[in-house]
Protein backbone atom coordinates (compact mmCIF):
# COMPACT_ATOMS: atom_id res chain seq x y z
CA UNK A 1 0.00 0.00 0.00
CA UNK A 2 1.47 3.34 -1.01
CA UNK A 3 1.68 6.21 1.50
CA UNK A 4 -1.12 8.04 -0.36
CA UNK A 5 -3.34 4.95 -0.26
CA UNK A 6 -2.57 4.45 3.42
CA UNK A 7 -3.60 8.05 4.20
CA UNK A 8 -6.83 7.61 2.22
CA UNK A 9 -7.66 4.38 3.99
CA UNK A 10 -6.92 6.01 7.34
CA UNK A 11 -9.34 8.84 6.43
CA UNK A 12 -12.05 6.23 5.86
CA UNK A 13 -11.29 4.59 9.20
CA UNK A 14 -11.26 7.95 11.04
CA UNK A 15 -14.49 9.21 9.49
CA UNK A 16 -17.44 8.86 11.87
CA UNK A 17 -20.33 10.28 9.83
CA UNK A 18 -23.23 8.16 8.66
CA UNK A 19 -22.76 9.47 5.10
CA UNK A 20 -19.57 7.41 4.73
CA UNK A 21 -20.90 5.58 1.63
CA UNK A 22 -21.64 8.87 -0.13
CA UNK A 23 -18.16 10.25 0.64
CA UNK A 24 -15.98 7.18 0.21
CA UNK A 25 -18.13 4.63 -1.60
CA UNK A 26 -16.64 5.29 -5.04
CA UNK A 27 -12.98 4.60 -4.27
CA UNK A 28 -12.67 1.53 -6.50
CA UNK A 29 -13.39 -1.09 -3.87
CA UNK A 30 -14.80 -3.38 -6.58
CA UNK A 31 -11.35 -3.86 -8.16
CA UNK A 32 -10.40 -5.65 -4.94
CA UNK A 33 -13.50 -7.85 -5.22
CA UNK A 34 -15.38 -5.93 -2.53
CA UNK A 35 -19.08 -5.77 -3.26
CA UNK A 36 -20.31 -4.94 0.22
CA UNK A 37 -21.61 -1.41 0.78
CA UNK A 38 -19.34 0.81 2.86
CA UNK A 39 -20.82 1.67 6.25
CA UNK A 40 -19.57 2.46 9.73
CA UNK A 41 -20.20 -1.17 10.67
CA UNK A 42 -18.35 -2.59 7.64
CA UNK A 43 -15.49 -0.12 7.16
CA UNK A 44 -12.88 -2.13 9.11
CA UNK A 45 -13.73 -5.32 7.22
CA UNK A 46 -13.63 -3.50 3.86
CA UNK A 47 -10.31 -1.78 4.60
CA UNK A 48 -8.87 -5.12 5.74
CA UNK A 49 -10.01 -6.81 2.53
CA UNK A 50 -8.58 -3.98 0.42
CA UNK A 51 -5.19 -4.13 2.17
CA UNK A 52 -5.06 -7.92 1.78
CA UNK A 53 -5.88 -7.57 -1.92
CA UNK A 54 -3.30 -4.82 -2.36
CA UNK A 55 -0.52 -6.78 -0.65
CA UNK A 56 -1.29 -10.30 -1.86
CA UNK A 57 -3.30 -10.30 -5.09
CA UNK A 58 -2.96 -6.92 -6.82
CA UNK A 59 0.23 -7.87 -8.69
CA UNK A 60 -0.18 -11.64 -8.71
CA UNK A 61 -0.65 -11.79 -12.51
CA UNK A 62 2.80 -10.28 -12.98
CA UNK A 63 4.64 -11.88 -10.05
CA UNK A 64 3.36 -15.45 -10.22
CA UNK A 65 4.96 -16.23 -13.63
CA UNK A 66 8.20 -14.58 -12.49
CA UNK A 67 8.22 -16.62 -9.29
CA UNK A 68 7.58 -19.83 -11.25
CA UNK A 69 10.46 -19.05 -13.63
CA UNK A 70 12.75 -18.10 -10.78
CA UNK A 71 11.89 -21.34 -8.99
CA UNK A 72 12.44 -23.28 -12.22
CA UNK A 73 15.95 -21.84 -12.61
CA UNK A 74 17.08 -21.73 -8.99
CA UNK A 75 14.69 -24.11 -7.30
CA UNK A 76 16.67 -27.28 -7.90
CA UNK A 77 19.97 -25.78 -6.80
CA UNK A 78 20.44 -25.45 -3.05
CA UNK A 79 23.74 -23.65 -3.61
CA UNK A 80 22.22 -21.06 -5.97
CA UNK A 81 19.32 -20.42 -3.59
CA UNK A 82 21.77 -19.66 -0.81
CA UNK A 83 23.93 -17.47 -3.04
CA UNK A 84 21.15 -14.95 -3.70
CA UNK A 85 19.82 -13.20 -0.62
CA UNK A 86 16.82 -10.89 -0.37
CA UNK A 87 18.84 -7.71 -0.88
CA UNK A 88 20.51 -9.07 -3.99
CA UNK A 89 17.19 -10.25 -5.40
CA UNK A 90 15.69 -6.80 -4.79
CA UNK A 91 18.57 -5.22 -6.72
CA UNK A 92 18.01 -7.61 -9.61
CA UNK A 93 14.28 -6.91 -9.70
CA UNK A 94 14.27 -3.18 -8.95
CA UNK A 95 17.68 -2.11 -10.15
CA UNK A 96 20.06 -0.13 -8.06
CA UNK A 97 23.64 0.48 -7.24
CA UNK A 98 25.91 -2.50 -7.11
CA UNK A 99 28.98 -2.24 -4.92
CA UNK A 100 32.34 -2.16 -6.64
CA UNK A 101 34.25 -5.35 -6.01
CA UNK A 102 38.03 -5.33 -6.26
CA UNK A 103 39.23 -8.88 -6.51
CA UNK A 104 42.98 -9.19 -6.43
CA UNK A 105 44.43 -11.96 -8.54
Amino acid sequence: VSPAEARSLQCVLDYEGEDIQELFGELGWERAGITQELSQASKHEIIDAYVQWSLLRKHADQLDPFAEGFQEVLGASRIARHMVDGTQLERVLCGGEFPQVDVGA
